[in-house]
């Protein structure tokens, strides 16, 4: 077996992340590469079916990711095979999740709520929005000491990386992935925790959703998401949706 240097920065580098000694780390590794051929038999038949399976495939996938760190970084011959099975993960992880997306309609509301441009006199319309999305089960609480925190589910979101590009007009950018997991959003705007918190039968979030994110733009930093987007035909969808609603007197609660 290769001779792996414990002072390598990338080693120590990636033992301190998974806050583990260098010679753990490095031990660790080896003992999964000697035993590759089982993991990937594990990794591959895996049962994944239902959401109870999700977070130990999850686990699987950080431990396989890791592992394709350790080979990378040390130019191992079991590279390209690591990369492989990390790559099979997340693809089974990524049509798996799709079960969980909300449909068109409420994958709309859900990226509303996390717009961060409002339309003049929409307070009313945007509490009916959240109160449709907790019936539905997207809206989730974290309860702290000091005050509690709200999120949202239902759509993905592409996550930052700390890799750039220079874009068509020269400007530095950097680069958004898709995942391979349940994403939750934190929800910011002050007066959309007020009004939240005024409900008393909000959920607390679940361990599957333990992958929580908040949205940002292009300046937000490592694992930050992607903000969402909204066209102007969905513009005007939800405003025709707001004047339905006033018009039939629905907004009145």
């Amino acid at each position: 077996m290769q001779t792996i240097d414990a002072n390598d920065f990338g080693n120590k580098l990636s033992a301190a992340m998974a806050n583990m000694s260098s010679e753990d780390y490095i031990e660790r590794n080896q003992m999964l590469l000697a035993n590759l051929d089982k993991v990937e038999t594990l990794a591959r038949d895996m049962k994944l079916e239902v959401l109870a399976d999700y977070p130990e495939l999850m686990k699987w996938k950080g431990m396989v990711s890791s592992l394709q760190c350790f080979t990378f970084n040390n130019k191992l011959a079991e590279d390209e095979r690591v990369r492989k099975l990390e790559s099979f993960i997340g693809n089974r992880l990524a049509r798996f999740i799709k079960r969980f997306l909300a449909p068109a309609e409420d994958n709309l509301l859900i990226r509303y709520v996390l717009w961060r441009k409002h339309f003049v006199g929409d307070d009313e319309f945007r509490k009916w929005v959240f109160r449709q999305l907790i019936l539905r089960g997207y809206i989730y609480v974290v309860k702290m000491e000091k005050r509690n925190a709200y999120y949202v589910r239902g759509i993905q979101c592409k996550v930052r990386d700390n890799v750039t590009r220079i874009d068509r007009m020269g400007r530095e950018r950097y680069c958004f992935y898709n995942v391979c997991v349940l994403q939750a959003f934190e929800l910011e705007q002050p007066n959309d925790i007020s009004y939240l918190a005024t409900f008393e039968n909000i959920p607390e979030l679940p361990d599957y959703l333990e992958q929580t994110y908040m949205a940002t733009d292009n300046e937000g930093g490592k694992h930050s998401a992607q903000h969402p987007k909204i066209t102007d035909k969905e513009l005007r969808k939800l405003k025709a949706m707001w004047d339905g609603l006033r018009e039939r007197g629905e907004l009145n609660f």
